[in-house]
């Protein structure tokens, strides 16, 4: 995927930090869509230490560059679902066995991780198997890195293979028959919760506040 190729906008590095990651249902852009923005936005945690895009946090692409590539590029946000269905579907598949995104993909969370004290992955669909497969490609396994920097996974309605990382805690809704096709590790089920209802779920939210307490309080 050509954004990959861009330069990663994570440079500064902070004693902690919040990212969101999920497919991109935009290929030409790592603009949060407006529902996941609002659910950064309701997260208890300091501004500056929130990652207001998604992985892997570059710059939008140009319309030429799009062009180039054989697609024409949407406005940020404007997605329809059948176009973001199709890229996510795509970004699933891969992640499994391309040695092209391993090796650009794993530049920016390798930047990513070492410059972030505790770094807190919130994900959503195919989001956990997409820090899965970095993970591995790097080494670390979940592990924390040089000088004790370590990571910690909130998956929400996760699309993937079986994890491996010591570090998810994984939420399923009980009527996200997606992810339960893919994953049956999850130990947290919520009532009323489809695959596409995670980012505008009041209980989801408190959840995950929660869950940031418990992860930055040791």
């Amino acid at each position: 995927m050509q954004i990959y190729r861009q330069p990663c906008s994570i440079c500064e590095p902070l004693p902690s930090r919040v990212v969101l990651i999920t497919g991109l249902s935009n290929p030409a852009c790592c603009c949060l869509h407006p529902q996941l923005r609002s659910f950064l936005d309701s997260l208890s945690f300091p501004a500056e230490q929130k990652v207001s895009k998604n992985f892997p946090f570059t710059e939008c692409l140009t319309a030429t560059s799009m062009e180039s590539s054989g697609w024409n590029r949407p406005k940020c946000g404007d997605v329809s679902i059948i176009r973001a269905s199709l890229s996510n579907a795509y970004q699933f598949t891969f992640t499994y066995g391309s040695r092209e995104f391993a090796r650009q993909a794993v530049l920016h969370w390798r930047q990513l991780r070492q410059l972030s004290g505790r770094l807190l992955v919130i994900t959503g669909s195919c989001g956990l198997d997409l820090v899965e497969r970095l993970e591995e490609q790097t080494g670390w396994g979940g592990h924390p890195i040089e000088n004790g920097r370590t990571l910690r996974v909130l998956a929400l309605g996760p699309v993937a293979r079986k994890s491996r990382l010591p570090v998810v805690t994984a939420i399923q809704g009980q009527r996200d028959w997606i992810s339960k096709v893919f994953y049956r590790q999850a130990k947290t089920s919520i009532a009323k919760v489809g695959h596409m209802d995670y980012w505008t779920s009041d209980r989801i939210k408190e959840m995950a506040n929660q869950w940031l307490v418990d992860n930055t309080s040791v």
